[in-house]
């Protein structure tokens, strides 16, 4: 196996050990659901047997419910918090031990020629302790626990001080329930996911002596969305700040190291994938593809039907098939999805005379815009951008100039500690020159 086919090895073991915290985290607030449930099915009992005298009473009980579901999910929150925060740094640890091994194996057997460094403690902690979208570990398990809390107290409380009665509220109940549990293996995946790619990218980063920056690789079979197949082979350079892993609750990317030694070439030919199905189910059969088959050429060879789920509406997907517009533009520079009409703006931008976009338009009542328009929002899209854009084969050269551009305007940012949005204006202009 190639080093960057062990990267990805590794990345699966420790996908491994995300699902199994997950199941632990989501098992703590199983305690309060479980208990929630409990309870709604004695109300129902109570509200049979006729022992609400009143509406007054039958909130009272309510009230009890509610403040024991609320203790139970204060302990589920504390508890699973601090074990994600555990298995955050435990992940750390052992993709930095595992990666730092395959590199210097790596090093032995295509002659990088140097001894792989370790990372310091200090940077672990940093990692480890690192919010995700904003979140500790503490305080997204605490926003579910809160949000269970919330929909007891507005559902079942309110509900029942307004006349309803149980048997009409349960089933609302069971649904709060099951979304309490999906919230907590999202929470869970997310934070372990990016706890695997921060290990990765401090490997990379101690190591630049022969890794010049990484690589996004995204999962090719019906799961992947939009955002995270147009961003499927940026290059990153090292310093600088990828939009993730991970781009998105629950992403599954992961960044692969990107070698400066020509004569280390990965020995992996091929990468395994599951195709699409026009049902939209999961295929039960793999394939092989070449290791560096782009995306947008992978999901071409997919069937018409199934593509829609990825481009996100059949508008898209047809300006794509029809090669009315790449696939890297149906998302912005800042990786967010175009909208329909978004999309149909910078297809006529791109093929101002084309009959079928203009008929398109027309039938949609999507005005057209101009280039220059449209390069202004692109780059002010850009710019906007919390972290470099990356490079992309098959950008035309106006485009990779934009994202040059920007991503200096953003370095020089960083160094002179200038006010952002006086940069970010500045920023702007010179991307829209660039793209016009």
């Amino acid at each position: 196996m190639s080093f960057i086919d062990e990267i990805m090895a590794a990345r699966s073991a420790a996908h491994r050990d995300e699902v199994a915290v997950a199941r632990r985290v989501a098992a703590s607030f199983d305690r309060a659901t479980l208990r929630l449930r409990e309870r709604v099915k004695e109300l129902r009992n109570m509200e049979r047997l006729g022992m609400f005298r009143s509406a007054t009473d039958a909130r009272r009980q309510a009230e009890a419910v509610l403040a024991e579901v609320q203790g139970l999910a204060e302990i589920a929150a504390s508890e699973s918090g601090r074990l994600i925060s555990f298995a955050r740094e435990r992940t750390i640890r052992n993709v930095l031990a595992e990666t730092t091994m395959l590199a210097e194996e790596a090093g032995q057997t295509v002659s990088l020629g140097t001894t792989f460094a370790q990372v310091p403690y200090a940077s672990v902690r940093e990692m480890a302790e690192r919010p995700v979208f904003g979140l500790t570990p503490q305080r997204g398990a605490a926003r579910i626990a809160q949000r269970l809390t919330d929909d007891v107290r507005e559902r079942l409380v309110s509900g029942l001080a307004s006349g309803e009665s149980v048997k009409d509220i349960a089933s609302d109940i069971s649904e709060m329930a099951d979304i309490t549990e999906s919230a907590a293996t999202r929470l869970t995946r997310t934070n372990m996911a990016a706890a695997s790619n921060d290990a990765l990218r401090a490997t990379y980063e101690a190591n630049a002596d022969v890794i010049d920056g990484y690589v996004w690789d995204a999962t090719l079979d019906e799961r992947v969305c939009l955002r995270c197949g147009a961003l499927h082979g940026t290059f990153f350079p090292l310093n600088s700040t990828p939009p993730g892993p991970p781009l998105h609750p629950n992403c599954r990317c992961v960044l692969t190291p990107h070698l400066i030694d020509e004569g280390a070439p990965d020995d992996d030919e091929y990468r395994r994938t599951r195709p699409l199905l026009e049902s939209g189910e999961r295929s039960k059969q793999t394939e092989l593809v070449p290791a560096d088959k782009r995306f947008e050429a992978w999901l071409r060879d997919q069937p018409a039907g199934a593509t829609v789920n990825v481009t996100g509406s059949e508008l898209k997907d047809d300006l794509w098939r029809r090669s009315k517009l790449p696939f890297t533009e149906l998302v912005k520079p800042d990786t967010s999805v175009r909208s329909d009409a978004e999309a149909l703006q910078k297809a006529l931008t791109l093929h101002p005379r084309d009959s079928w976009l203009r008929a398109k338009a027309q039938e949609l009542g999507v005005s057209p815009i101009s280039v220059d328009t449209q390069g202004r929002k692109d780059a002010l899209s850009a710019s906007d951008a919390p972290f470099t854009l990356g490079s992309r084969r098959g950008l035309s050269p106006e485009a990779q100039a934009l994202r040059e551009r920007v991503d200096e305007a953003k370095r020089s940012r960083l160094m002179r500690n200038d006010e952002p949005g006086k940069v970010g204006r500045r920023a702007a202009r010179e991307a829209a020159e660039v793209a016009s």
